[in-house]
């Protein structure tokens, strides 16, 4: 797995520029770049720098800590700062869909955003979380329907995720959520986007739904910061295993009910090739080096 050792420290705006590692920096080209806070576990930066290595494009792509108060101010900036798109991880998915000047059907389904492009009007959003996780589920699943859907968070993964699972046939879908502006904004958007004509039922956090105590082959998926204690699910998934347990975070950060045999188990990473693989064919409106993406992480 390559990887610059600056990226871990990452970019951070300062002043009327970037500092890396520290110290003051500029870019020496248009660069590519995922925004969080905090960004420094994503693998973004190894998937998306193979592809652009292996397509021969000359741009970089780094890691940048970019807080909510400093959100505004990218989306303001229009290239100045020679960033020409990026990928957006937590919290800043929704406030994205918020700044950008035009969003695609998707970006608009979820009112969230994960891609961005500089465009002549100035920034667009996209979501590639939907059909991220969609090429994910249509893998795993085999072209069989999902069962019923749970998804455990209330973001902007939470969203595509109700999306996604909707588009895989998943019926009923439920959605946890613990209690916070988070929920409140969910319920919100639950209320009033068309989601396949079919209603989502939220549940309140720590009350199990009934797609894991009353169905087998359930279909979950999980959009918790890493670290989330779930060990009120471990007696609800009992002899009811689901079909599949999909956890948005990889590695040490991703986790699952101890119920859940590890061969039904799916951490984040494949949901991150699929969208990333997503982001690069819409940046450059080529296909991306899938195959290459997945090899940059063993």
């Amino acid at each position: 797995m390559r990887r610059d050792p600056d990226d871990v420290l990452g970019l951070r705006p300062d002043g009327d520029g970037w500092s890396r590692g520290g110290r003051p920096w500029e870019a020496p080209g248009p660069f590519y770049a995922v925004i969080g806070d905090p960004v420094a576990h994503s693998l973004s930066p190894v998937i998306q720098g193979a592809a652009l290595r292996d397509a021969g494009l000359p741009y970089a792509y780094h890691a940048a800590r970019i807080t909510s108060g400093d959100l505004p101010r990218v989306f303001r900036d229009r290239g100045r700062l020679a960033l020409r798109g990026f990928n957006v991880t937590a919290p800043h998915k929704l406030a994205a869909a918020s700044l950008c000047g035009e969003l695609t059907e998707a970006a608009r389904l979820t009112s969230a955003v994960n891609t961005a492009r500089l465009g002549p009007g100035g920034w667009e959003g996209h979501n590639t979380d939907v059909g991220g996780l969609g090429d994910v589920l249509e893998e795993r699943l085999d072209g069989r329907a999902a069962g019923p859907g749970l998804v455990l968070g209330a973001g902007g993964a939470a969203r595509a995720a109700v999306a996604a699972l909707l588009a895989a046939g998943a019926n009923p879908v439920s959605v946890m959520a613990r209690p916070g502006p988070g929920r409140d904004g969910l319920s919100v958007w639950l209320s009033t986007v068309s989601l396949a004509g079919r209603p989502v039922r939220l549940v309140d956090w720590g009350t199990v739904p009934d797609a894991l105590t009353t169905s087998a082959g359930a279909v979950c998926v999980s959009c918790l910061p890493g670290g989330v204690d779930l060990t009120f699910l471990d007696r609800a998934v009992g002899d009811r295993q689901p079909t599949l347990w999909l956890d948005m975070n990889y590695g040490a950060r991703a986790a699952a009910p101890t119920g859940v045999s590890a061969g039904r188990i799916c951490d984040g990473r494949s949901v991150l090739v699929a969208q990333g693989a997503r982001s690069f064919a819409w940046w450059f409106d080529r296909d991306a080096p899938r195959r290459v993406m997945a090899d940059a992480l063993s």
